[in-house]
């Protein structure tokens, strides 16, 4: 008793620190961390696709993706997330009417290792996809504006795309909007003469954007002399129809013309109104009626070899139309 007395002090001490060791050892661990932060979202692209737009719990993805993660505290509080997802052909159905899918992201494409898995975990991503594949389709091929003047005493007789129609590459989810390919302007500042000029999709228009040609073509314009020209006026208008029975056919108006002749001067100057052919041609369609009908004027040049070096047209000033009259007979 008389050593436990003693002693009684330095075994309380050693009772003390006994306890204090059995608490540390034991003490729980601090709860898991769990927060919800952004990743820089860069996705890698090895498809033929386009159109490509990016969805998650409803929300459209940019460059930053939000996902919740959760593990030890010290890695999470300096953690910095990349999420670079490998989108290539197997990812993707070949059905170009097909244009949505969906991905699960997972910690490999946020460039986890499995070592810092153990400690960090990144919650399942379901990211959606919409996308589109791409199609080749045969469209025609819209006529360029023109920049600048020919030459003077030139002008631009025509402009023509060959082919008038072209294969090209255009997004699936474009093609019932697209009808026609537009090209970039043709240049024809001071030339006096025809030439040919390739081809070149507007890829500057929105809807051209991801078009590409699948063939070459090319761009004719057609430069000439500007020539002589003369006004001709009482020129007579022709009605032109086949007989119809019970039926007649009269011109109302204008019975003449102005017309504009072009050609070499002395030719066009010999030239008489007998020689030149303005009229109105009347079709007859089955169950034809009576009534007034608004027919298009044209002008030819009656004489053959007259026609190989002089023009005729309607003078700007007259209307294109004339009033045919059909009546019973």
């Amino acid at each position: 008793m008389k050593w436990l007395a003693n002693n009684y002090s330095t075994m309380t001490m050693a009772f003390f620190l006994s306890l204090v060791t059995v608490v540390v050892l034991t003490k729980r661990p601090d709860a898991e961390t769990q927060v919800t932060i952004y990743a820089q979202f860069t996705p890698v692209v090895r498809a033929d696709v386009t159109s490509l737009e990016y969805f998650a719990e409803g929300q459209e993805v940019t460059d930053r993706l939000l996902v919740t993660v959760s593990g030890d505290r010290p890695q999470i509080e300096v953690i910095q997330l990349t999420c670079r997802p490998i989108l290539d052909e197997g990812k993707f159905p070949a059905d170009t009417a097909n244009r949505e899918i969906p991905l699960e992201l997972t910690y490999r494409d946020f460039g986890i290792t499995d070592e810092m898995a153990r400690r960090i975990r990144i919650n399942p991503v379901t990211l959606r996809i919409r996308y589109a594949r791409f199609e080749v389709r045969s469209l025609p091929v819209k006529i360029p504006d023109l920049v600048g003047r020919p030459k003077d005493n030139f002008r631009v007789e025509q402009v023509r795309p060959v082919p008038p129609e072209i294969k090209v590459r255009i997004p699936a989810d474009k093609a019932e909007s697209l009808k026609s390919i537009s090209i970039r302007p043709i240049r024809i500042g001071g030339r006096a003469a025809s030439f040919v000029a390739p081809g070149d999709i507007d890829t500057d228009q929105l809807l051209l954007r991801e078009v590409k040609a699948q063939e070459t073509f090319t761009v004719e314009v057609d430069i000439v002399p500007v020539q002589f020209q003369l006004e001709m006026t009482e020129v007579p208008v022709c009605l032109s129809s086949a007989p119809q029975k019970g039926l007649g056919a009269e011109l109302v108006e204008p019975k003449s013309v102005r017309v504009i002749l072009e050609g070499p001067e002395e030719i066009v100057k010999s030239v008489h109104p007998e020689q030149l052919h303005v009229f109105v041609k009347l079709d007859w369609p089955p169950g034809s009626r009576t009534g007034d009908f608004s027919l298009p004027i044209k002008c030819d040049v009656a004489d053959d070899a007259l026609r190989r070096v002089v023009r005729v047209r309607l003078h700007t000033g007259e209307r294109s139309t004339a009033v045919v009259r059909v009546a019973k007979s």
